[in-house]
C-alpha cells in the first residue's frame, strides 16, 4: 500500500513522520489491510521526499526490515548487481508441510491446553473491552540488575528471556488473579527453516499460547520448569 501524503504548511516534514510513526498516535488496525505501508511526501522547503515504511510487526520482522532496507541502499546507490538472488518463501512453506507430516501439532497443544477452561483475562479485561487510546510506559532497568538477572540466568542455566517470561507471570497472575494462566509469546518462526533464512522476507513471526502455573515449588525449579516450557515451543513455532 502506497500513499502520498500532504504536509500541513505550519509543520516540519520532520515532525509529520515523527506522529505518524509514534504508537501513541498512529495504530494499525489488524483486521484491516494494509500492515505494509510505504507513505510518501515533498518537502516543500527544498523540494526533497521523504519516505517512511510503516509495517506491522506481526507480519515484518527484523530480519526482514534489514534486508529491504539492504536492498533499496544497494537500488539507490547503483549497487543492483550486488543485490543477491531472493530466497523463495515457498521453500520454507514445503519445509513446515514436512514437519507437520512428521508430528502431531495438534497433539502437543492438546496436551498443553485441555484442562484450561477460562480464558487469562488481566482485570477483567476481554477482547470486546479494548480501548481505543494506548498508553505507553518505559523504565530503564539498572545496570546492576541487569548483571545481575544475567548471573541468575548462568547459574541456574536459563536465558534472560526466560526469566522475563517468568517476571511476566507473576503480573499476569497477579492481574488475572489466577495461578494457572496462558498467555502469548512470539517466537521468529526462522529456527525451523532451512538455509537462507537469515536473509528471506515472508511470515514467520508467530505467536504461541505459553501456559504456566504457580505451583508450591522452588523459585528456581519453577523457572527452569518455565524453560523447559518454552523450549518446547521451539518445535511448533511456525
Amino acid at each position: 500500500l502506497v500513499k502520498w501524503l500532504e504536509v500541513p504548511v505550519d509543520q516540519s516534514i520532520e515532525t509529520f513522520f515523527g506522529e505518524l510513526c509514534d504508537p501513541e498516535v498512529h495504530q494499525m488496525d489488524l483486521e484491516r489491510a494494509g500492515l505494509l505501508q510505504v507513505q510518501l511526501a515533498q518537502n516543500t522547503k527544498d523540494g526533497s521526499y521523504f519516505v517512511v515504511l510503516l509495517v506491522h510487526h506481526i507480519v515484518f520482522d527484523h530480519i526482514a526490515l534489514e534486508t529491504l532496507q539492504h536492498e533499496l541502499r544497494n537500488i539507490l546507490h547503483g549497487s543492483i548487481d550486488e543485490l543477491g538472488n531472493p530466497v523463495a518463501y515457498r521453500n520454507y512453506i514445503a519445509n513446515i508441510r514436512r514437519l507437520e507430516n512428521e508430528r502431531d501439532d495438534q497433539a502437543f497443544f492438546t496436551e498443553m491446553l485441555s484442562a484450561v477452561f477460562h480464558p487469562t483475562l488481566p482485570f477483567g479485561l476481554g477482547a470486546s473491552q479494548r480501548r481505543s487510546s494506548l498508553s505507553v510506559h518505559r523504565a530503564d532497568v539498572p545496570s546492576a540488575l541487569a548483571d545481575s538477572i544475567r548471573e541468575i540466568g548462568r547459574r541456574s542455566n536459563v536465558t534472560v528471556a526466560t526469566i522475563f517470561h517468568a517476571a511476566w507471570s507473576l503480573v499476569v497472575a497477579s492481574s488475572s488473579n489466577r495461578k494457572d494462566i496462558v498467555f502469548g509469546t512470539v517466537l521468529s518462526g526462522r529456527l525451523q527453516a532451512q538455509s537462507g533464512s537469515d536473509s528471506a522476507v515472508g511470515l514467520f513471526i508467530n505467536t504461541l499460547p505459553l501456559r504456566v502455573q504457580l505451583t508450591d515449588q522452588t523459585s528456581i525449579d519453577w523457572v527452569k520448569k518455565l524453560h523447559d516450557s518454552l523450549l518446547s515451543l521451539v518445535d511448533y513455532e511456525h
